[in-house]
């Protein structure tokens, strides 16, 4: 009952904070210590130094699990696909691409795509996943080969051959628009243009709703819907 009350406890933690910084939001409008307008702004810099506090902690905590965690032993370095999906939490991550295991539970605050993102591919077969994300480089094959610890002896779904070549060509054509462009796909400018309506209309919605009084509460309501649909962009 020990470990089923930590992870319950752990997994109400954000719920908690949140409603703590909703409730004291609430009363600072409530008391006139701070605007309308205001309590959006207030409610996401507190929500995202407390995202950011807890991942720093957690961070913390797995890796000093993981340092004193004994390895498992496998003389024939062979795993079955049920052996591989009880490994999928941030203890204990192993993920399997092209028929081998790797153990990537040292790399997991490491990866360049995100913490949740390759926890999220653990335990199970990400080979389609992995060769979307990594098209253009062989570098991320480079870094798997560190983390290595065996093969899969079965799978869990009915495995594809080997590309015939389609899967490349597309790759080798997109590569050469980017070079022959001069685009970078990782340059994240190139995303904040392509949103910048987005961030122009938020602007403009959340004035209309929050901070301007001028307008009728339809308008502000309606304005309000559609900060929200932004927000989700």
């Amino acid at each position: 009952m020990g470990g089923l009350n930590e992870v319950v406890r752990r997994g109400r933690v954000p719920y908690e904070i949140g409603g703590l910084v909703v409730a004291l939001g609430g009363v600072l409008v409530w008391s006139e210590w701070l605007p309308l307008w205001g309590f959006p702004l207030v409610c996401a810099i507190l929500g995202e130094v407390a995202a950011m506090t807890i991942d720093t902690v957690e961070r913390k905590r797995r890796l000093e699990r993981v340092e004193f965690m004994p390895k498992p032993v496998n003389e024939n370095k062979t795993f079955t696909w049920q052996e591989v999906a009880m490994h999928n939490t941030a203890e204990s991550a192993w993920i399997a691409i092209r028929g081998k295991v790797y153990d990537v539970t040292t790399f997991l605050d490491k990866h360049p795509g995100g913490f949740e993102l390759l926890l999220l591919c653990c335990g199970r077969d990400a080979t389609d996943l992995f060769i979307s994300y990594h098209p253009f480089t062989d570098k991320p094959d480079q870094v798997l080969k560190k983390f290595e610890i065996g093969k899969v002896s079965t799978y869990e779904h009915a495995t594809f051959g080997d590309d015939d070549g389609f899967y490349e060509e597309c790759c080798e054509k997109v590569k050469e628009y980017f070079e022959r462009t001069k685009k970078d796909p990782k340059n994240p400018m190139l995303m904040i243009v392509r949103m910048a309506p987005v961030y122009v209309f938020s602007v403009c919605f959340f004035y209309i709703s929050f901070v301007s009084h001028s307008f009728s509460w339809p308008m502000r309501a309606l304005s309000a819907i559609l900060f929200g649909v932004c927000q989700v962009r």
